[in-house]
């Protein structure tokens, strides 16, 4: 009969124990599921993506100074789809975290989708230009390329070959102009600006009088940049 009671006063607190260690789990449990579910609807959040539109009918493309305006040429009209819509999708945790990852960064921060594309025409051009420091081979033909809504080139129909046997009948449809690009740049304006006389001792530029303050004015200017701008523009070629 001792024995028997001191199994049930033993039992008694094990019982106890086991409830509250249980009590305690479920509230970890629960803590836990809230912070998945919070984390989630922060990442959803985090996670955001917006459309832009793009404009790739422009007619222009970008040549470097010192290519040969003359040797420009035409090599072929193709049949495209471009996109004209993309989503930007950031997801701001991720990327935050790629940086400990990779120190160069990851290419889906942002990353990019098309939404919408539409038919187009590509006509592709060649020039030459001074070779590359890149290019072993050192080759000086390159190609640029414009592109055109399909209604802006009815003549070709829904083929880029639709009316056309040679590539100099197709070259025919297409009038080229060139403009030297000038962008604005802050310069010294030398007129206003005031330097004090000095001479290099040591490798030092030293000022001859030691109390002389340089007076440097600055100024907006339009100078050449190093591109030239060639427009490709749909024309009807004479008879």
């Amino acid at each position: 009969m001792l024995r028997l009671t001191m199994l049930r006063l033993t039992f008694r607190p094990i019982v106890v124990t086991c409830l509250i260690a249980g009590s305690q789990l479920a509230s970890l449990e629960a803590a836990d599921a809230a912070k998945a579910s919070a984390t989630g609807s922060a990442t959803l959040i985090a996670a955001q993506s917006q459309t832009e539109r793009l404009n790739p009918f422009t007619h222009v493309a970008l040549i470097p100074n010192g290519a040969d305006l003359r040797s420009i040429r035409f090599e072929k009209l193709t049949a495209v789809n471009v996109p004209v819509a993309i989503a930007d999708t950031t997801d701001s945790d991720y990327c935050r975290q790629a940086q400990f990852r990779d120190p160069g960064g990851s290419m889906a921060c942002p990353s990019f989708r098309t939404v919408e594309s539409a038919p187009a025409f590509e006509a592709t051009y060649s020039y030459t230009g001074p070779a590359m420091a890149s290019d072993e081979y050192s080759g000086r033909r390159f190609t640029f390329s414009v592109t055109f809504r399909a209604n802006e080139l009815p003549m070709f129909g829904h083929s880029p070959h639709a009316g056309t046997s040679t590539r100099s009948r197709a070259a025919d449809y297409f009038v080229i102009s060139t403009s030297h690009e000038r962008v604005r740049r802050v310069v010294i304006n030398s007129e206003q600006s005031q330097f004090c006389d000095g001479d290099y001792v040591d490798g030092q530029w030293t000022r001859t009088d030691p109390g002389c303050q340089d007076k440097i004015i600055y100024t907006v200017a339009a100078m050449p940049s190093g591109f030239v701008t060639v427009r490709v523009d749909p024309t009807t070629p004479a008879r």
